[in-house]
């Protein structure tokens, strides 16, 4: 009995033209985090990679040999313009210190319990420019943000309120419409904006400077890159910022 073998007429090994795969993969995988295993960015690579018959030893070559990552000694790979980026981002912190206006804590609401209480006070009276506030899901970070904003509406400074994406935003715009935070304190968050058209539309920046205020909240599902970019932002102009975010 004659046995056949069904293939393609003209295979070609395309193991060597994986560059435009590599490159796909380091940007999709390395967008919102720093770290990752190895055979991760492996698997996203042959994943883009498909139906180029590619050479996995002579992938596996090529991600060790590029340029733009950093391997540790327990199989983690990183990008190392992610790691110029977190230095930067270091450093503007500390350069942030003692460069922020205090608010002082007048008449705060009733509606506060003792933890949102004391955290307000914290926060406005913070002379630094970076401030970070975190909590586990249902704590009142919204609400403790929203005395914030009034504090400094009524001591003449702006306030604006970013989320890193349009779903996240629109929790902000739908919190906003609710009574609790009605008034200017509820505009503010009536007006919350993607991160990614802030940095782009000049006219969302005008006026912010020194005194003022921009909240992020959902900070750590930010993209680095425009996490790092905000920062610069901050720092060009003199905004504070209060980056928010839940445990985890």
């Amino acid at each position: 009995m004659r046995s056949l073998r069904l293939h393609h007429g003209d295979v070609k090994d395309q193991s060597r033209a994986i560059e435009a795969d590599i490159t796909f993969a380091i940007e999709h995988v390395f967008a919102n985090q720093s770290v990752v295993p190895e055979y991760g960015l492996w698997k996203e690579i042959l994943l883009h990679a498909q139906g180029k018959n590619v050479d996995i030893n002579h992938m596996k070559t090529a991600v060790r040999a590029d340029p733009r990552l950093v391997f540790g000694r327990g199989g983690e790979v990183g990008p190392i313009e992610h790691y110029r980026r977190e230095l930067e981002s270091i450093l503007m912190v500390e350069q942030g210190k003692g460069r922020g206006v205090t608010i002082q804590a007048k008449e705060l609401s009733a509606s506060l319990n003792q933890s949102q209480r004391q955290t307000v006070k914290e926060l406005l009276a913070c002379p630094d420019q970076f401030a970070l506030l975190y909590g586990i899901h249902g704590v009142g970070k919204t609400f403790s943000l929203a005395e914030v904003v009034r504090c400094y509406l009524e001591d003449g400074h702006k306030v604006f309120v970013l989320a890193p994406e349009n779903g996240a935003r629109d929790v902000l715009r739908k919190e906003g419409a609710q009574k609790i935070l009605s008034g200017p304190t509820g505009t503010v968050f009536q007006c919350a904006q993607n991160l990614s058209e802030f940095l782009v539309k000049a006219k969302l920046q005008k006026g912010f400077g020194p005194g003022d205020l921009v909240i992020l909240d959902e900070a750590g599902m930010s993209n680095l890159e425009d996490l790092h970019n905000f920062m610069g932002l901050a720092r060009q102009k003199g905004f504070g910022v209060i980056f928010s975010g839940d445990d985890g």
